[in-house]
Parts: C-alpha cells; sequence; structure tokens
C-alpha cells in the first residue's frame, strides 16, 4: 500500500495523506514535499510510524522442535496541532513503507518512524513532528528452543525531540509489541489485543510452534475489542495469517480512501499455522497502517513472516 492523496470537504478545509512514500529503513531518501493551502490558518497533524515485519517459523526436519515466528511491533503515533503563521510554505514528508517480513528461521525487518520536516533533514532542530522515539522493532524467528520475542513497539515521543513541537500542542501514543511465536514443544502463536494500550494500531501476532510429535498448532489471533472484530490465526494445518483489518465509519454516506477516511483503526497482520509432518507452514499476515505483521509458522519448511504496515503522515489545513 503506497499512496498521496488530497481531498476537500466543505467548511473542514483539504486534508492530505502520505502512506508509504518512501523506502523502508530510509530516512535521507523519498521525501516528499507537501505546500500547506493558501488560506490555511491552522494543521493537525497525525502521524504513526510503519510496522515491524513478522519473523519467519523455524525450519527443520519432522520429529525436530520448531518455535513459530513472532509478530512485528507497531509504530507510535504523534498528534500535533499548530497556528500556520509558526510554518514555511512548503514543508517536507517522509512517511516509509514497513518492514519486511522474515524468511523461514530469519527475523522480521524493523519498521521506521514517519518524520514531518522544514527540510530533507531528521535533525531535531529542523523537524515540526515525528512519530516517537524509536522505530517497531520486527519479530523475532523461530529457533529449535524456542519460539520468536515479539518485535517491540514504537517507543513515545517528547517535545525534546522536535524543535517545532514546542510551537503547538502535541500528543504521543507508544506503538504495540507483537505477539511472541508459538513454543519449540508445541503451541499457538500467542495472541494480540487492539487497542489495549488505547492505540488504534496494533502488533501482529506470533505463528504457531510445533514440537517432536509434529502435532500442528495456529496462529495467534488479533483479538478484536469495540468495534474491531477479531482476526483469526492461520489454521493449525499449515494455514496462512489473515491480513489487518480497516477499521471506518462513514460520513455523509461517504468513503473516500478506504484506508483512511474517517479512520477508527488498523490492526497488524494474525499468525500463520504449522506444518509439522511435511510441507511448508503458513505466512505471517502482512499488517495494516503502522501494524506489525504475523509471524510465520514453524515446520519441515517454515513460513515467512508477514510485513509490516506502511506509515502514514494525515495532515488537517484550515
Amino acid at each position: 500500500m503506497t499512496y498521496r492523496a488530497s481531498w476537500n470537504r466543505p467548511g473542514l478545509g483539504e486534508v492530505t495523506a502520505f502512506v508509504g512514500t518512501s523506502p523502508a529503513g530510509q530516512t535521507t531518501a523519498g521525501w516528499e514535499p507537501y505546500n500547506i493551502p493558501r488560506n490555511a490558518t491552522m494543521l493537525w497533524f497525525t502521524l504513526i510510524g510503519s510496522g515491524g515485519g513478522g519473523g519467519g517459523g523455524h525450519t527443520a526436519a519432522a520429529g525436530a522442535a520448531r518455535g513459530g515466528g513472532a509478530g512485528g511491533g507497531s509504530g507510535a503515533k504523534t498528534t500535533l496541532l499548530i497556528p500556520r503563521i509558526f510554518l514555511p510554505d512548503v514543508l517536507y514528508v517522509l512517511a516509509p513503507r514497513g518492514g519486511l517480513g522474515g524468511a523461514a528461521t530469519n527475523s522480521g525487518q524493523a519498521g521506521t518512524r514517519a518524520y514531518v520536516s522544514l527540510a530533507n533533514s531528521t535533525t531535531a532542530a529542523n523537524l515540526i513532528t515525528l512519530s516517537g522515539a524509536a522505530d517497531s522493532g520486527g519479530g523475532g524467528a523461530g529457533t529449535g528452543s524456542a519460539g520468536g520475542t515479539g518485535g517491540a513497539g514504537g517507543t513515545i515521543g517528547t517535545n525534546a525531540l522536535a524543535l517545532y513541537q514546542n510551537m503547538g500542542v502535541a500528543t504521543w501514543k507508544a506503538g504495540q509489541a507483537g505477539g511472541g511465536g508459538g513454543a519449540q514443544t508445541g503451541a499457538a502463536g500467542t495472541a494480540v489485543v487492539w487497542a489495549n494500550n488505547m492505540e488504534i494500531v496494533s502488533g501482529g501476532a506470533g505463528g504457531g510452534g510445533t514440537g517432536t510429535g509434529n502435532g500442528d498448532n495456529a496462529g495467534g489471533q488479533i483479538t478484536g475489542a469495540g468495534p474491531m472484530p477479531t482476526i483469526a490465526g492461520g489454521a493449525a494445518a499449515a494455514g496462512a495469517g489473515n491480513p489487518g483489518f480497516v477499521l471506518r465509519f462513514l460520513q455523509d454516506g461517504i468513503s473516500v480512501f478506504d484506508s483512511f477516511y474517517n479512520p477508527l483503526g488498523w490492526t497488524g497482520g494474525s499468525g500463520a499455522g504449522t506444518a509439522g509432518a511435511s510441507g511448508t507452514a503458513g505466512r505471517g499476515g502482512d499488517g495494516q497502517i503502522g501494524s506489525g505483521g504475523g509471524g510465520g509458522g514453524g515446520g519441515v519448511t517454515g513460513g515467512a513472516g508477514g510485513n509490516g504496515g506502511p506509515a502514514l503522515v494525515l495532515i488537517a489545513a484550515w
């Protein structure tokens, strides 16, 4: 998922969204210019860092212990309300893609923070705002002695990280860790609860692990809350994890750009099932915006982790 789009609503101003418009792990290239609308007097920024990729499940022969891959962590979130008078006409936005899921017996790639700056630079003196203090982590790979360790959530921001945040009103929220991979003795992947830390994104769930008896186990689910449904994990016999879910409401019957119009939240991918006796275990589900990829299942050939969801930079000007 990669796009940049803008729309206007009468009386509500202009909204522009940047979703995965720069490469994962990149902070020196891929910046996009943003021109502040001429008549704007206030700006609202919402930034969510990209999610970490899920870890791959362990590969080993039937009869061996094989841990499941872990889910990637979700990005941290920042909002900033700032008067237009403090800003130049042109800003620069970095909204990276999510971390890639790991191949079998490999960890997932970390996510990357999102930035809005005066220049193509992440130097604090140039920054208007950024999504958090540290990137989200990729899920750990399953091994013959353990399930993978869940990727860390992006850490919470502070005013000290970006000079221009001190000119407005900012809020911060840490990301959520991914679920651990199922144990090498044979266990389902660890589930993740959406909104458990009152965040609108989630980590990915862990993939299942299989023991020496070759019994199959399911991937972990994303447990819904409130209006968010539960996203089932992959089935015990090599089932793929499910992709993350987008929760939104329509306004005046209109849905423009389904992924973020009136967004209420996004989830990580669920974990994948195992392939204990033969074959290839399931692949973890891909995360939605800011959310972690699900872990792959352990198997004779381990399943790959799902990709983390892209970063979001949402700018409202009125």
